[in-house]
């Protein structure tokens, strides 16, 4: 282990967590990098005060830091980096921004899978009572005066269906199961007759059609991968029901968002909750915004008040086995995506 151990963070972490990280071991170095250059790691495109010395800020990082902590970084330089950078700890679940730009293989990812499950459940569990409630037309009334009312439904006995087991589908899985709801699921790794805590019946990831023909709400909680990519296309929004109501909080681009818009256009689904898009962000000119029945949440399921702080907690775990020599947590498998 060298003298030094040198981290470069591009995340706002308070004064108390970084004296955390620093107290782990007397040789770490902690550097927090500016907003302007943690903003030019993210787009080199984006105005800042001193750009100069943002780069000169981040090129003096890549050239010294042995770990990086923070969000997959679109202009990471690896090559510059590549003679002391031997360890990527990823605040976020999603590594696909990362992979994409080909790190080196000698180099260990690990990302923060779980740290944002219950929020995102929570967002899961939140549309489909909006839903059952109907509470979009709820609002609707309100704002035009109408005092009227109107049936609803219950989450009681409806069938959930969580494509994708990790962490997140997990605890949508037991929330789903609380409020009474028969929970059925896919799983990548799934045999057949095989069992998960809280789900009904589990499926392998093949069987995929199978499920969509039973579910009332389908909770797509599966990473971006070229095996998911547009995993739900024409032929799988044609598998369910008028009255299926989709929700994605894993990424746009693992619906075929063109397919899923003219599906909602023709009444073949009841409804889409989609906190992410595809692009995303979704360009104010873009006509998805009037597509009936779409609802769009910007990407934020994941917040939550401490969010950062526990991240450097998960770094602050790994940095104490990383110093001494086992295994890290949380590995990211470049051959997976996740």
């Amino acid at each position: 282990m060298p003298d030094e151990i040198s981290i470069a963070c591009t995340l706002p972490i308070s004064a108390a967590a970084q004296e955390r990280i620093r107290a782990v071991d007397d040789r770490i170095r902690l550097h927090v990098l500016s907003r302007d250059a943690a903003r030019r790691l993210n787009d080199r495109q984006r105005e800042v005060d001193d750009p100069a010395g943002a780069d000169k800020e981040i090129q003096d990082a890549l050239e010294s830091a042995e770990i990086w902590f923070g969000f997959s970084w679109p202009n990471m330089n690896f090559p510059t980096a590549v003679g002391k950078l031997r360890w990527i700890q990823l605040a976020s679940a999603g590594a696909e921004g990362l992979l994409n730009q080909q790190p080196p293989t000698h180099l260990q990812m690990t990302n923060s899978s779980g740290l944002a499950a219950m929020p995102i459940a929570e967002w899961v569990l939140t549309f489909m009572l909006m839903h059952a409630k109907r509470m979009p037309l709820a609002f609707d009334q309100q704002r035009s005066r109408t005092w009227k009312r109107y049936s609803v439904t219950t989450l009681r006995e409806s069938t959930v269906a969580v494509i994708g087991l990790g962490a997140i589908g997990r605890t949508v899985a037991r929330l789903s199961h609380a409020f009474g709801a028969r929970v059925i699921a896919t799983r990548r790794s799934a045999e057949p007759g095989g069992t998960a805590e809280f789900v009904d019946t589990l499926f392998p990831a093949d069987a995929l059609h199978e499920v969509l023909t039973q579910a009332d709400y389908v909770a797509l909680c599966v990473p971006v991968t070229n095996e998911t990519r547009h995993m739900i296309g024409e032929a799988e929004l044609a598998a369910m029901h008028p009255s299926t109501v989709l929700i994605n909080i894993a990424r746009g681009t693992i619906v075929d968002w063109g397919a899923m818009c003219e599906a909602l256009r023709n009444g073949s689904l009841a409804a889409v909750y989609t906190d992410v898009s595809d692009p995303e962000p979704l360009p104010p000119d873009d006509l998805s915004w009037q597509v009936p029945n779409l609802f769009i949440t910007p990407h934020n399921s994941g917040n939550q008040p401490d969010y950062v702080d526990r991240a450097a907690d998960l770094l602050i775990e790994n940095l104490q086995r990383y110093i001494r020599g086992e295994i890290l947590e949380n590995i990211v498998d470049p051959e997976r995506g996740y």
